[in-house]
């Protein structure tokens, strides 16, 4: 199981990468490049761009951005986990395992409470979008780690022949459907596609080529497809 995630993870990086570039040549992709080429073939910005984070919506001599929007993501993973807690004490049933539909739910809850007392500007978008890519590239790697090399080689012919296979049916059925969606499309088939071949976290690693600014409302819809899933 965990080598066909691998594979996944390596079908996202080998061909779901140039997917991402075909469909920018194409003018396929909603959004077009925000930043030259050679940057985004690098994977670094020019000394001459500037790029931000986020904004500073806390004061350094009270507590920093940064720490404060870290702390108020656990605090908010800290109140699902005791929600959780109190509907499956033991942690036995499918409620506990989907703790990220749950998150989903406070996390929109406290965003609701925030905006009913003005103080919905203490959250910053970037700063969120930065801890949530950094969290997925920290998934990733743990996830490829994890993999036991000894039973890759040993059954590395099967594997290959049945990777390869389901490879390139999983890209005819994604973008027969994804292109019937109408705009988007391209986000759409390079987000399920990743999910397909690994876990939501390649797909959302895809849709950072298509959209490094989460402008499209891609990522909203995961979310919420994930909760009704």
């Amino acid at each position: 199981g965990l080598f066909f995630a691998m594979i996944g993870y390596l079908s996202a990086v080998l061909i779901g990468v140039p997917i991402c570039n075909l469909f920018f040549k194409k003018n396929l992709a909603a959004l077009p490049k925000s930043e030259s080429d050679t940057e985004l073939e690098k994977g670094f910005y020019d000394r001459s761009t500037e790029k931000t984070i986020g904004n500073q919506t806390t004061h350094r001599a009270s507590i920093d951005t940064l720490t404060f929007q870290w702390a108020f993501m656990l605090f908010l993973y800290f109140i699902t986990y005791l929600l959780v807690s109190i509907v499956d004490p033991k942690h036995e049933t499918m409620l506990f395992s989907m703790m990220f539909a749950w998150a989903i739910l406070v996390a929109n809850l406290a965003v609701f409470i925030l905006r009913k007392f003005k103080a919905d500007h203490l959250i910053d978008q970037g700063v969120q979008n930065s801890i949530s890519n950094f969290c997925t590239d920290a998934a990733l790697v743990a996830c490829m780690m994890s993999v036991t090399i000894g039973v890759v080689v040993k059954y590395l012919v099967p594997l290959i022949m049945v990777s390869v296979v389901v490879v390139a049916a999983t890209i005819a059925l994604t973008w027969f459907f994804a292109k019937k969606t109408g705009h988007y499309a391209a986000e759409r088939f390079v987000t399920i596609f990743g999910i397909a071949t690994g876990t939501a976290i390649t797909g959302l690693l895809l849709l950072r080529i298509l959209d490094p600014e989460g402008k499209t409302s891609i990522t909203k819809e995961i979310v919420w497809w994930n909760v009704f899933h």
